[in-house]
């Protein structure tokens, strides 16, 4: 049986996952290049921040499964960059970013405050809708004492 890896999206790749969009890909390649500044950049200002346009929820998504992976040390849904990268920063503490990463979820998740989740309600909205859950119950699990 052959097992393959996760890749990083393709130009024009459109999925479910954190990371198998081309906004997530663009995103990662800066947190490459500029580290977790780019992380918490992502996060940054929510709480002031109306409607989201896909670029901004799909950097919000993919930092939040990065908290997660970091935080949680699990990185085997990540394709393989993003899991080297995510287990060179395991010892980082990111904690005060699971917060903020829940509820920028939840705001991608509304499709009154979201184009993503705009989009996705109109192809495959049980599968998105899944996701986001079980990312944000990765991050609310991690958030308990």
């Amino acid at each position: 049986m052959l097992t393959l890896a996760p890749q990083v999206a393709q130009a024009g790749a459109w999925g479910v996952g954190s990371f198998n969009n081309d906004n997530a890909a663009d995103w990662f390649d800066e947190v490459q290049t500029r580290g977790l500044p780019a992380v918490h950049g992502a996060l940054a200002g929510l709480h002031r921040s109306g409607y989201l346009d896909i670029d901004r929820c799909s950097a919000i998504i993919a930092a939040a499964d990065l908290i997660a992976s970091i935080s949680g040390g699990n990185t085997n849904h990540l394709p393989r960059p993003i899991s080297g990268w995510s287990a060179e920063h395991k010892r980082t503490d990111i904690t005060t970013l699971i917060l903020p990463a829940i509820a920028g979820l939840r705001m991608c998740a509304d499709a009154s405050r979201s184009e993503l989740a705009q989009l996705w309600i109109e192809s495959s909205p049980q599968e998105w809708d899944t996701h986001i859950k079980r990312l944000t119950a990765r991050l609310a699990a991690l958030s308990r004492p």
